[in-house]
Order: C-alpha cells, then structure tokens, then sequence
C-alpha cells in the first residue's frame, strides 16, 4: 500500500509523502526514545541494528551481543508463536502490523512487549 501511495503520489506531482525512516543507518532510530531494532527483509529476519532503548528494554549488553542473530533471542516459554506466525506474514506482505507479545530479557525475566513491525523502504521497494 505504501509503495502504491508513493507511485500515485509522484504520478501526480503531490509532496514527496512522509515515510518512516529508511535506512538502517537513520539517524531518527539511533536517536529514538522508542525501543527500535532493524532485522533484514526476508526470512529468517537477521538484526541489523538497534538503538539503546532496545538494547536496554532486552537486557542486551551492546550491538554485538544481538547483531546477526534472529529476535528469537528475546523469545522464549511463553511467546505466542501463532502471534510471531502472524506478524511475519504481515512483514512478508509488506504491511505494517502490531501485537502484544511475551518477550525475554536475556537474563530470562519477562516482559510484555507492544510492537510494531513494517517495511523500511528505498527507492519505492523494501529495504529491511
């Protein structure tokens, strides 16, 4: 949907339309409050990136720990897996989706985590 916005949009000389960052290398996710992590597009989604919010929200240490690793390494017992299936296929559709989702530490502690998933666009195709 958002790439045919944007299509429709320049075929009809509007305003270049607002669009959530699109580079892993945003400065607006390094500096976000919000906890933000950037996996690549496609299966199995390998992190790429996070900011400091998520880095502590997890319980991650530094970039290191979590960089080329799935986010499986925040789930755990109690993640409803119906719930990951279905935001997944949201991602491979290129659609924007949220849920609430049992997440873990790294130290195994709990927490409930509202997310938002969507694709990160470059040049009218999907980015990450």
């Amino acid at each position: 949907v958002q790439n045919f916005t944007v299509q429709l949009q320049r075929a009809l000389k509007l305003a270049e339309p607002q669009v959530v960052p699109n580079t892993v290398n945003d400065e607006t996710i390094s500096a976000s409050h919000e906890a933000c992590v950037v996996t690549t597009a496609t299966s199995p989604h390998i992190i790429t990136d996070a900011n400091s919010a998520w880095l502590e929200l997890c319980g991650v240490e530094s970039k290191r720990d979590c960089i080329g690793r799935t986010l499986k390494i925040i789930q755990g017992e109690h993640t409803d897996d119906a719930q990951v299936d279905q935001l997944l296929g949201h991602v491979a559709a290129g659609r924007a989706a949220d849920s609430v989702l049992v997440n873990y530490r790294l130290t195994g502690e709990p927490f409930l985590n509202y997310l938002r998933v969507f694709p990160l666009y470059r040049n009218d195709r999907v980015d990450a």
